[in-house]
């Protein structure tokens, strides 16, 4: 269990705090289905699209099963050949953030702008600003 600690200016207690949440997100990558949704764009709009429909079916976000959602932002890979199987690696994603789909599911209700997109525009979404998902 992590406990709630005061703040400390002292490495050796510092590690033990860190190893803690180390524990903690490995537990909840081998244990949480992640949904994982690679944004292209995001580096240069400042926003994330979260789909919530499909040919006006309910879809993306609002059929998801993942008790979590990591948002990627890749700005790489897309014009490279195909090597080991994969046109990307780790070095592509710029950064991504990992929240509770409930969480975004809000963030995207309060803060999110709905747009038609992707697939012939037959999807539906929301364009959520990155700054808004650092509240």
């Amino acid at each position: 269990m992590i406990q709630a600690v005061e703040y400390n200016n002292n490495f050796t207690h510092d590690i033990v705090i860190g190893n803690q949440f180390e524990s903690l997100f490995g537990k909840m990558v081998a244990h949480y289905k992640i949904e994982c949704k690679a944004d292209f764009l995001a580096t240069t709009t400042g926003n994330f699209y979260i789909e919530y429909n499909y040919k006006d079916q309910p879809s993306g976000i609002l059929k998801s099963e993942a008790r979590l959602y990591c948002l990627m932002q890749v700005t790489k890979g897309i014009n490279r050949e195909l090597q080991e199987g994969s046109l990307y690696t780790i070095n592509d994603i710029d950064f991504f953030y990992i929240i509770q789909t409930g969480k975004l599911l809000s963030l995207c209700r309060k803060h999110g702008r709905k747009v038609q997109g992707g697939d012939g525009k037959n999807t539906k979404g929301w364009l959520l600003k990155k700054a808004d998902l650092v509240l």
